[in-house]
């Protein structure tokens, strides 16, 4: 069966490398031409659940292919959206793509709209489509976030036989697409506060073997979860959930205070200069250590690992000890095998 999977942000990338290792033929589309980029080019933080090699396989088999183009007519079209992106209202984004879709195409036998969206935005949503487009689909889905779901993955259908797609992800359904959009962002977000306790946790008792043991995914919180997070922010309805963002980033100033505490100590203890790796974070935070460590007689380099894959890690040599700044646990297991002195800095 071939899928059409459209998306505006890269997280539609990973809902397509899913369906495709699920063994559909999955075309990805996108309007965004850095997007489009992103998607040819194998990232483990973008293909996640996914090796090179099975990217590879998957492409040489046209199981994974990106598209200019779409074709006028599909078995299946996924439109995925964020509504929530960074925590703001992008309901206007998630509107144009459905058009952008709709008009390119003349015949879908399912339409179905996947990611985060507001209760009610689904039905919006798949209504823009109908008067967009000339495809008049026989069956509509909602389905939440497939690139970040884990134990649950909420699902609603105008139809009684269900999708093969839906039916092979092990979707849970409700009986309208408001019920499931509400199920999905409560997994979402019970995934986040999940996650986040751990880390609270491994930073109390001093232990990231926590991390790097209690995490079966790749990555501590996917974009889908911080996202989520920065939407209830403020939100005096939700207690627990009511400024959970800001809570977060206080933990991750106490990390990194602690952090900085522990290489001090251990570049005391060198005869020579301390040479410390920062990697997998954004600019701002390698700025905070090379100016907390400044005159401390710690040489500090910092290396974005946005586009560092795991088989690259080894290749970095010549260092005392690193300090792994972000929420990738692929890149703090490999780095722990590599180095003596290992640091880890969960950034949001």
């Amino acid at each position: 069966m071939k899928v059409l999977l459209a998306a505006m942000d890269e997280t539609g990338v990973a809902a397509a490398a899913k369906l495709a290792k699920q063994g559909f033929q999955t075309v990805f589309y996108t309007p965004d031409p850095y997007v489009e980029k992103k998607a040819s080019e194998y990232n483990p933080s973008l293909h996640r659940g996914m090796s090179k090699q099975e990217f590879i396989k998957l492409c040489a088999e046209n199981k994974l292919t990106v598209t200019r183009q779409p074709e006028k007519s599909y078995q299946e079209v996924w439109i995925t959206v964020n509504t929530i992106k960074e925590g703001r209202d992008t309901l206007h984004s998630a509107e144009n793509l459905v058009k952008t879709v709709g008009e390119k195409l003349r015949q879908a036998e399912r339409l179905t709209v996947s990611g985060l969206t507001k209760p009610g935005e689904c039905r919006h949503l798949l209504n823009l489509f109908t008067r967009s487009s000339a495809a008049d689909p026989t069956e509509t889905n909602y389905v939440g976030a497939v690139s970040a779901t884990g134990k649950l993955l909420p699902a609603w259908s105008s139809s009684e036989k269900m999708s093969p797609v839906l039916e092979k992800l092990g979707a849970t359904f409700f009986q309208s697409p408001e019920l499931a959009e509400i199920a999905s962002l409560w997994n979402i977000l019970s995934e986040a506060v999940e996650a986040w306790t751990l880390i609270e946790m491994a930073i109390l008792h001093g232990h990231k073997e926590l991390v790097m043991n209690c995490f079966t995914r790749e990555a501590v919180l996917y974009h889908e979860h911080l996202d989520a997070v920065k939407a209830y922010r403020m939100h005096r309805d939700t207690p627990l959930l009511n400024n959970l963002y800001t809570k977060m980033r206080k933990t991750v100033y106490r990390a990194e205070a602690s952090v900085l505490s522990q290489v001090r100590e251990v570049s005391r203890k060198y005869r020579r200069e301390f040479r410390l790796l920062v990697v997998g974070c954004p600019e701002m935070v390698g700025e905070r250590f090379v100016d907390a460590l400044k005159g401390r007689r710690v040489k500090v380099s910092v290396v974005d690992g946005e586009d560092v894959s795991p088989e690259k890690l080894g290749s970095f040599t010549g260092f005392d000890g690193v300090v792994v700044a972000g929420l990738r646990i692929d890149m703090l297991r490999e780095l722990s095998k590599h180095f003596s002195y290992v640091w880890f800095v969960p950034t949001v």
